[in-house]
């Protein structure tokens, strides 16, 4: 870590609890995966920090009924203990990041115009296959009235937006920096606005052009809207890439999506997937949520405190040259940690192959998937309860092909000036914000994260874990003895038909 007296001796350009101290923060995409972390973060670890407003859809239920649901999870359980009046920092503000103006109120707008220091956008959809139109609406329009805000702001000191790092898959090797353009966002927004949502489908190939998908694309829109306004506000693009289970705050293993390859993941270890699309060698560039949202608020701060910020500052959240592992390696970890944790009564059990070859992994997805899953529906009808492996089988299928793009190619993400940001770091704040990479162990860090999906994704009691384990073992030797009788009847029939 740096000396802390090369830093200046203003308290909020020294140490990060000292620039948030009394400033008030915004956040869209609070109640996402990233966004749950990163407010509990801040109230945990900046105690004089003003109000955090979060941005609620009302939905069915109003905004502080959504508060209170959202802070009622495990991972707020820490601050409650901790700091259990920080909570009543947490304020919810109604709107939604689809709407012009954000669906704000006029109060609203005036509250948070004359209160925020600090905006963190993270509100994105994530989802692969959105419509152009949506994707355009929710992560650029969405992204340019956020700004719109920002800009009138009377005590702004720093507009974080959070990107993702495969907005740029165009290059091998992706840098901390912005890359040309897809397209003009403002033409974008345009076309989403007024084009009918079918001429638009039927364009869409042709305007993504390399692009893999909607949110890729829509995604590198949103930082150049971001680019484009960093000369009126101090800007900040986050790049994290595939965010997975906390690696040690506020304690190890939380983790609440299934998206990306950790519903794969579950679905292999139950038993439903046997096969899938991808390159073994493939290096898995996942980060623990946590060390992202340190390096989001590290970033936040050394932005807020420079003295001219009118450049947008580029950090990419990566495993780059550090902790990065295989597609294999990520495989053989869970395989041999499944025995011990298994994520509930499997419905067969857990093996596969990893193949790059499409027409092998759709032969596979045949045998493996879709004919055993016609087979189980079958006899669920006949029970007289509803079918479902198929649907699961066929959502299975569709979701490996829309990762086949990320798990068949590999990147290299650059991560130097993220990783710097630790060494601006002061007396207790080494030990509260920094990523603390060094202590990762990839055995130790995969089994909390097993815990953590039993636990927090599956609902799973530690009551029933010896039972799943006896179930896994009875499992494992009903499968060796279909293995065996299957390959004696291949050796027959070759014998019978060629031999004898």
């Amino acid at each position: 870590m740096a000396n802390c007296e090369s830093h200046q001796s203003e308290e909020e350009k020294r140490y990060v609890t000292g620039f948030f101290k009394g400033k008030s923060v915004f956040v869209t995409g609070a109640t996402g995966f990233m966004g749950k972390v990163l407010i509990e973060k801040l109230l945990r670890s900046c105690p004089d920090i003003g109000n955090v407003y979060v941005l609620v859809r009302e939905k069915r239920k109003n905004p502080y009924e959504r508060i209170k649901d959202l802070t009622a999870i495990p991972l707020f359980d820490v601050v409650k203990k901790q700091r259990p009046e920080a909570i009543e920092k947490l304020k919810p503000v109604k709107g939604n990041v689809t709407e012009l103006g954000l669906g704000l109120s006029d109060e609203d707008r005036d509250l948070l115009v004359r209160e925020v220091s600090v905006v963190f956008h993270a509100a994105a959809s994530v989802r692969f296959d959105d419509s152009l139109a949506y994707a355009t609406i929710l992560n650029v329009r969405g992204t340019r009235e956020t700004i719109n805000l920002a800009m009138e702001m009377k005590n702004l000191k720093v507009f974080v937006h959070v990107s993702t790092a495969y907005c740029n898959l165009h290059e091998t090797v992706v840098e901390e920096k912005l890359y040309p353009a897809p397209a003009d966002w403002r033409e974008m927004i345009s076309i989403a606005e007024n084009t009918e949502d079918l001429t638009l489908r039927i364009l869409t190939p042709k305007i993504l052009g390399t692009y893999p998908n909607t949110y890729t694309f829509s995604k590198g829109l949103a930082e150049h809207l971001v680019n484009d306004h960093s000369d009126k506000i101090p800007s900040v693009i986050i790049r994290p890439t595939i965010l997975i289970s906390t690696t040690k705050e506020p304690f190890p293993g939380w983790g609440d999506t299934f998206n990306g390859p950790v519903g794969l993941l579950i679905a292999a270890s139950m038993g439903v997937v046997h096969v899938s699309y991808s390159r073994r060698s493939c290096v898995a560039d996942y980060m623990p949520v946590d060390i992202a949202v340190n390096a989001t608020i590290l970033a936040a701060w050394k932005k807020g405190t420079e003295s001219s910020p009118k450049e947008v500052s580029v950090y990419q959240c990566s495993s780059h040259k550090h902790q990065a592992l295989t597609l294999k390696e990520v495989v053989d970890i869970g395989q041999s940690l499944i025995w011990d944790y298994p994520l509930g009564y499997c419905l067969w059990y857990p093996s596969g192959v990893i193949t790059d070859n499409w027409f092998i992994y759709f032969i596979a997805a045949m045998m493996f998937h879709i004919i055993p899953a016609v087979f189980f529906d079958l006899l669920l009808r006949i029970a007289g309860k509803k079918p479902i492996l198929l649907k699961i089988a066929r959502r299975i299928y569709l979701a490996n092909t829309a990762l086949s793009h990320f798990i068949l190619n590999e990147w290299k993400f650059s991560n130097e000036k993220a990783l710097e940001l630790e060494k601006y770091l002061c007396g207790s704040d080494i030990q509260t914000f920094s990523y603390h990479k060094d202590e990762i162990d990839h055995m130790k860090f995969f089994r909390n994260g097993l815990v953590g999906a039993r636990k927090y994704l599956l609902k799973r009691s530690e009551d029933s874990l010896e039972s799943e384990r006896r179930h896994l073992k009875r499992m494992y030797y009903l499968a060796l003895l279909t293995n065996s009788l299957f390959a004696g009847l291949i050796l027959w029939y070759i014998y019978t038909k060629f031999i004898a």
